[in-house]
């Protein structure tokens, strides 16, 4: 089925929705990248096979898939919309290992941990060094993924690499591999037609709920390591600052939106305001008046976009920061305790 770019961008549009890059794997576009205007939240659509999307301009990249495990089958988890439900009271449930449990060896450790990540969000360089980085990000992906409901799919995606799960890896070319990464949520392209209404809200909600998961464990992971060695004390309350900096990054986001929303309202009075002028005669001799006038209108709007811009820029770049964080202090917290809690594990065998 051949799909008309002009017609998919106004329809995002009417939504408040905007692509922002075209990925091609085989000659065809796979994977769409979407900015959600009103929250500055980013998100991929996948186009599946039998759709023919042509794409003559803007920001296109070609794909190679990586492959880690050959034999590995493709399993896909791709969406449809939320469910209504209070996100906030389903998040405040978690539970922290207590010392006997971390001592006893029968208590897989990984495991428990694991598990705290089971928190569903219910929705109505060089080819070696890649490799590598892959499978970092598969782990962490595995682990994450059931944050969210089968219906909906996630990713993470750097500079150079985008992981949708272990079968569905894949390298942008031209790309420098860089250790930036953010997760996204993942819609396929008939679910999008379909729910297009609701998608400005899912996506964000979405997103806000991983990253409630993400700072629940957090403090989670920090709580264990608390019980786990005395001696991490210092580096608890350090580790404490960077949560604390992206739990601030939500805060600077809610007030840039903010100031978008007003800039909005400015701009919509001035070309209210530029119509009228456009629509009245001026008086006699009140032509040059009216002529500054429109050309001083026009510009403050001109100025308002540009600044609107700026903005949305501001926004796209707090929450990669943001995301950024988190995902380095969940793979930094998760992996040290693991570690630590078998450090301790030997060294209590030491006293038996």
């Amino acid at each position: 089925m051949s799909l008309s770019l002009d017609k998919f961008q106004r329809l995002l549009s009417s939504y408040d929705l905007m692509p922002m890059r075209y990925f091609e794997y085989h000659e065809r576009v796979m994977l769409i990248e979407v900015l959600a205007l009103q929250t500055g939240d980013l998100f991929v659509v996948y186009v599946p096979k039998g759709y023919d999307f042509r794409v003559d301009d803007g920001d296109v990249y070609t794909l190679k898939r990586v492959k880690l495990d050959p034999n590995g089958e493709v399993g896909p988890k791709y969406a449809q919309r939320l469910n209504e439900m209070d996100m906030s009271d389903y998040y405040d449930r978690v539970d922290l290992l207590d010392q006997e449990k971390l001592l006893d060896r029968s208590v897989d450790v990984e495991k428990e941990l694991i598990d705290q990540y089971r928190r569903k969000i219910m929705v109505s360089s060089s080819e070696e060094s890649a490799v590598a980085r892959c499978r970092e990000l598969v782990h962490q992906l595995e682990r994450m993924s059931q944050c969210v409901d089968k219906n909906y799919g996630l990713a993470i995606i750097t500079n150079s690499l985008l992981v949708m799960d272990r079968d569905h890896i894949y390298m942008v070319r031209g790309r420098e591999l860089k250790q930036d990464k953010a997760y996204v949520v993942v819609v396929d392209l008939e679910s999008l037609f379909k729910n297009i209404t609701y998608v400005g809200k899912d996506v964000p909600e979405i997103s806000r709920g991983i990253q409630r998961v993400l700072n629940k464990n957090h403090q989670s992971h920090m709580g264990r390591m608390g019980l786990t060695i005395d001696g991490m004390v210092r580096c608890k309350a350090n580790l404490q600052g960077h949560v604390e900096r992206v739990q601030r990054y939500s805060g600077y986001v809610d007030e840039l939106v903010k100031l978008v929303g007003r800039l909005k309202e400015r701009e919509a009075s001035l070309r209210s305001a530029i119509r009228e002028l456009n629509q009245s005669a001026p008086s006699v001799g009140g032509e040059i008046a009216a002529l500054k006038r429109r050309e001083a209108l026009e510009k403050e709007a001109a100025d308002l976009l540009q600044a609107k811009g700026r903005a949305y820029e501001k926004v796209v770049e707090l929450h990669r920061r943001s995301r950024d964080t988190s995902l380095a202090l969940d793979k930094l917290l998760f992996e040290n305790l693991v570690m630590m809690v078998s450090i301790q594990r030997n060294l209590s065998s030491l006293i038996e």
